[in-house]
């Protein structure tokens, strides 16, 4: 007998989620079921070997053709009556601007530069708006890991994660107000166990029901440790190096809370002027022969690609193979920036996942120079959380 778990959700910050026509926003189940699978990944010390049982698997035969070996158990459908879109030229965003000339600072417009960018036009599904995801299990609804692991998957990606471009930097937050089993609650157990923070009065209730879940997932996966992941690239997890951090102070507006949390990272990064001196005197020094630049730009560890722009030239530095001694696409951000629901208001949220930090446990190397750089004289997405701790 099949299964179906019913999820609603609530859309806090303009969701980017591309369909066909990237341009238009639709709500793709593979990307939903993506973001499960990611993360699951997050809080599954085993997930190298347990998420093909979960998720499925592919495989490729003689001819290099993707052959499936591995079905999902469960299918996902995406639900909505009618959501409103926006453009990101709809948003007024000079109301935020300090500053004048190249001294500007907009939390907002740093957060969602992409948007702006020529040819980076996109439509959003507006704030406010409500959708239902529908995951109907085919099998094996009677064991309890798959409960377990998607449970936890849809509770991450709505509490921690978002969806569609951006989400880690606060595009793409999700509420997730509702959830149930159709064929009763006794059949799901495990929703009853686990809070929905957007159902909380306070800060101080959201809090101790984040810590109440994750010690629910402790007890579920077991504890990450030390031990040696299959892959090179440690995928983002909420292991002994995970942190986090609500902002006590609420805001009624998406806009203004993007705003000051975009700010909060703008800021501290504007005060790191040595890395771009240090790249432009890399730059020159190429110019004439030789670059002195050593050791990876401090920002490297908030994720890669990074670029520097001059007038004349520009610097992206990006994460290096050293087997195959060419540098890599990108290295996601272990940074992750959201807005929770508490109350009625919209409360920054910062956090900081465990994993490979670029430059750090990863070699970085600037774009067509060729060559690995040491490691970052210091670790910036710490500093950063330590600064937030402080602020928020």
């Amino acid at each position: 007998m099949a299964i179906t778990l019913t999820l609603q959700f609530k859309i806090l910050t303009p969701l980017f989620l591309g369909g066909a026509i990237q341009k238009e926003p639709d709500l793709r189940p593979p990307e939903f079921k993506g973001l499960l699978r990611f993360w699951y990944r997050a809080i599954s010390p085993d997930y190298y070997e347990k998420e093909k049982e979960f998720f499925g698997s592919t495989r490729k035969d003689g001819d290099s053709k993707e052959e499936t070996i591995g079905q999902s158990p469960f299918l996902l459908r995406a639900k909505k009556d009618f959501l409103e879109t926006m453009s990101w030229n709809d948003v007024n965003l000079r109301r935020f601007n300090q500053r004048h000339g190249r001294q500007t600072r907009n939390g907002l417009t740093y957060l969602g530069y992409p948007f702006g960018l020529r040819g980076g036009q996109r439509d959003a599904f507006k704030p406010g708006g409500a959708f239902e995801l529908r995951l109907i299990i085919l099998r094996d609804q009677e064991k309890k890991r798959l409960r377990q692991a998607v449970a936890a998957a849809c509770w991450l990606m709505a509490h921690v994660g978002g969806a569609g471009s951006r989400h880690r930097r606060g595009f793409g937050s999700l509420a997730l107000t509702d959830w149930q089993c159709q064929e009763g609650e006794e059949i799901f157990p495990e929703l009853k166990v686990l809070p929905l923070l957007s159902n909380s009065s306070t800060t101080r209730e959201w809090q101790e029901g984040f810590e109440k879940a994750l010690g629910r997932f402790r007890r579920w996966f077991g504890p990450f440790d030390s031990k040696e992941v299959n892959n090179k690239f440690v995928h983002p997890h909420l292991g002994p190096a995970f942190r986090w951090r609500l902002s006590e102070h609420g805001f009624a507006e998406w806009e203004e809370a993007m705003n000051v949390t975009g700010r909060m990272l703008q800021d501290f990064r504007l005060r790191m002027q040595p890395d771009y001196q240090d790249v432009k005197a890399h730059l020159m020094g190429a110019a004439r022969g030789g670059g002195p630049l050593r050791n990876a730009p401090c920002r490297v560890t908030f994720g890669l690609p990074l670029e520097f722009r001059f007038s004349s030239q520009t610097a992206t530095f990006m994460p290096y193979d050293e087997q195959e001694k060419t540098t890599r696409e990108r290295q996601g951000s272990l940074l992750f920036l959201r807005l929770a629901s508490i109350g009625g208001m919209l409360h920054p949220l910062y956090l900081r996942l465990d994993g490979s930090v670029p430059g750090l446990d990863n070699p970085v190397a600037v774009q067509h120079h060729g060559r690995p750089l040491l490691q970052p004289k210091r670790n910036s997405l710490d500093d950063f959380m330590n600064h937030v701790t402080k602020e928020a």
